[in-house]
């Protein structure tokens, strides 16, 4: 007898099939709609599941796709309309059951204004993903530093076969604390444009990180000047572009473990 055969066998032993009948559960009716804010019946205490959290909306009288995940950037977030939303929710925080029970409040609202419990449990994921990073240090840009210039030598360097793009800094949103930054961004133009978000403007930032951005979009740069038909944004071409950054490995592990940092910094004025 093969080790397979022996281990289905023990398995059946300790889970010996049923017999008799098979028990319904009770049947339930519904004897009023149901409204946003009624809590009807509150999560327990033990972490939740994506199909657990979205029964819970339902009973509110919202009808919401649950996506559980682990995205460090974005760990609650929400798309769609009313009556077709899509809920993302990082999977520590299916552990918090304050937070979950705030989610009717703050779907109802479009996922926009200030929920202090909200608020707070991400902060307490913020410092709990900050806790579990390795720290990566690299070189800090200091002062001075001079957009232009750098901008100009790894044009040279890398892409010297193109012709040049402006460069320059875009505006901030002014909010110390968001869920989302885009650190540059290509616009074809004419005239084709860099921009770099402000937030890496600061003397901490790693020299690396901001050379990797400007890379990265001098990467689209490429795409523009030579354009393929229908070609996504990030296609396979536009990654080996990118991979063929020397210092990548490098830049990547550096946004992953001061990420948060840069989320909540202010903009540093000139």
């Amino acid at each position: 007898m093969s080790s397979g055969s022996r281990l289905w066998d023990w398995i059946a032993q300790r889970n010996p099939p049923r017999t008799g009948a098979r028990r319904e559960p009770p049947a339930t009716t519904r004897t009023s709609p149901r409204t946003p804010g009624h809590n009807h019946r509150k999560p327990s205490a033990a972490k939740l599941s994506a199909e657990s959290v979205a029964a819970f909306l339902v009973a509110q009288g919202l009808h919401v796709a649950v996506r559980v995940h682990r995205n460090r950037t974005i760990a609650l977030g929400l798309r769609g309309r009313t009556g077709a939303w899509r809920l993302g929710i990082h999977a520590a925080l299916l552990e918090d059951p304050a937070l979950i029970e705030a989610l009717p409040a703050w779907i109802t609202a479009g996922g926009g204004g200030r929920h202090p419990v909200i608020i707070q449990a991400l902060a307490r994921l913020d410092a709990r993903l900050i806790a579990s990073l390795p720290p990566v240090e690299a070189e800090p840009l200091g002062r001075p530093w001079d957009l232009a210039k750098e901008f100009s030598r790894i044009h040279a360097t890398w892409f010297g076969d193109l012709p040049p793009p402006e460069v320059g800094w875009s505006r901030d949103s002014h909010r110390s604390r968001q869920r989302h930054i885009r650190f540059g961004s290509y616009h074809r133009g004419p005239p084709a444009r860099v921009l770099l978000h402000p937030r890496l403007n600061q003397p901490w930032v790693a020299k690396v990180f901001v050379e990797h951005v400007l890379y990265h979009e001098l990467c689209h740069h490429r795409q523009a000047c030579q354009p393929v038909r229908r070609e996504k944004p990030h296609s396979q071409r536009f990654k080996q572009w990118e991979g063929t950054y020397p210092h990548y490995a490098l830049a990547i592990a550096w946004e992953r473990s001061h990420r948060h940092r840069l989320m909540r910094s202010e903009t540093v004025s000139e």
